[in-house]
């Protein structure tokens, strides 16, 4: 008996080939998330601003509770610290989880100055290491193994009362892109963009 239906030709049903498409259409997406510079400058902003944000709520913090607060930097990552009065030494804020330690992604690269000297956070040659291993801005690391007591970067008073620093946020892949976080010593912290917005 003959079927009505004629044998099935070799191919790909219709469902199969929108998988297919939908598939390519994601991956071409993320490719292009991945190698456009233009996030990446977008991203470099946001980081400038998440640190002004958290640097105006660290000084939220200590004026509101009167504490008295620092930033300690690392290579690549903040630490907050407060002011213990009883044991008068400078304790990492271990509870808070809006203050926990920040890190800033692979691709951001930092740097500090306060009274028109640079720390030099990421030293690149040998003379900058050597600088860098007489800097007071050390890892906790080495603080403990020395017995140190660890002292910020950044004094934040319960006056409000802050250091005055430069904090300078730049790709590490393209100089021609940075941003500044500017603080003087009463607390007003302000971006700016030392480059031509593309």
């Amino acid at each position: 008996m003959l079927s009505k239906f004629p044998d099935k030709q070799p191919g790909f049903t219709l469902l199969e080939i929108l998988v297919v498409i939908s598939i390519i259409g994601i991956s071409l997406g993320l490719i292009t998330l991945a190698i456009n510079p233009t996030d990446y400058r977008r991203n470099l902003e946001n980081e400038a601003r998440n640190f002004q944000n958290l640097f105006k709520l660290v000084i939220d913090e200590a004026i509101f509770n009167q504490k008295e607060m620092g930033i300690k930097f690392h290579e690549n990552y903040i630490s907050f610290l407060v002011f213990d009065t009883q044991t008068n030494i400078w304790q990492p804020i271990a509870d808070d989880k809006l203050f926990a330690d920040y890190y800033f992604p692979a691709h951001v690269e930092t740097f500090l100055e306060m009274e028109d000297v640079e720390i030099f956070l990421n030293p690149v040659d040998d003379v900058e290491r050597k600088i860098a291993s007489i800097n007071p801005l050390k890892d906790f690391k080495q603080f403990e193994e020395q017995e140190e007591p660890i002292t910020p970067d950044i004094y934040i008073f319960s006056s409000g009362e802050v250091t005055a620093f430069e904090l300078t946020f730049r790709l590490r892949d393209n100089q021609d892109y940075e941003y500044q976080v500017l603080a003087n010593d009463i607390g007003r912290v302000e971006i700016k963009s030392t480059h031509e917005k593309p």
